[in-house]
């Protein structure tokens, strides 16, 4: 099992839907205490003090791949359709052609991750 911790929650419709995603795949969800931390996910953004301290000491305990969310879960076959990204709620069926919408690809899934 490999142990994800997000520095931030992702800005995801469903957080539990993630998890149960990952965890699929052999991955879990860990907090910034846990014993070992194999992957950390970050944005592409300035974070405040006490976050890159948190960032920091991780990366001095763990040897941690550093990835993207964005990247992260396009690696798990993220892939909304453009259309419907923006809602409040992601539908199951595109509501004017009743067929089904799907959030992830597992054609596209691609766990080769390098540090």
């Amino acid at each position: 099992m490999k142990n994800v911790y997000f520095i931030k929650n992702p800005d995801f419709p469903n957080i539990s839907e993630l998890k149960s995603r990952i965890s699929k795949y052999g991955f879990q969800v860990v907090n910034a205490s846990a014993r070992e931390i194999d992957f950390m996910v970050v944005d592409n953004i300035k974070y405040n003090q006490q976050i890159q301290t948190r960032i920091s000491k991780i990366e001095s305990e763990h040897s941690v791949i550093k990835i993207t969310t964005e990247e992260f879960l396009k690696k798990f076959g993220f892939q909304p359709d453009e259309r419907f990204i923006n809602w409040q709620q992601y539908p199951n069926f595109n509501p004017w052609t009743g067929e089904e919408v799907k959030i992830w690809n597992d054609k596209i899934v691609d766990l080769n991750f390098e540090k």
